[in-house]
């Protein structure tokens, strides 16, 4: 039960963080909401890819976009954990 509460606390969070990044670049930049949250969305590159193409949003920029997302969510979970662990220590 508690990875299922960690699995689903960290859905929300990343959920949470891709609606509100979008809608402040949305604001930003003039781009389309609904591609920026489908780009910045958890999930995998292929099936973004998919329902972009479904949706008639240009792909090399969910794709783009999507990359960037995962390179951020890996560095800074790396750098929450170094810090965490060093607290620990």
């Amino acid at each position: 039960m508690r990875v299922v509460g960690l699995s689903i606390g960290s859905t929300v969070l990343l959920l949470s963080v891709s609606l509100a990044l979008a809608g402040v670049l949305s604001l930003v930049t003039g781009d389309r909401f609904i591609a920026l949250v489908l780009a910045y969305s958890p999930g995998g590159v292929a099936e973004m890819s998919l329902i972009s193409l479904s949706l008639g949003i240009e792909v090399p920029f969910v794709v783009l976009h999507h990359i960037v997302r995962v390179f951020l969510v890996v560095a800074g979970s790396a750098v929450v954990f170094g810090s965490v662990m060093r607290k620990q220590e």
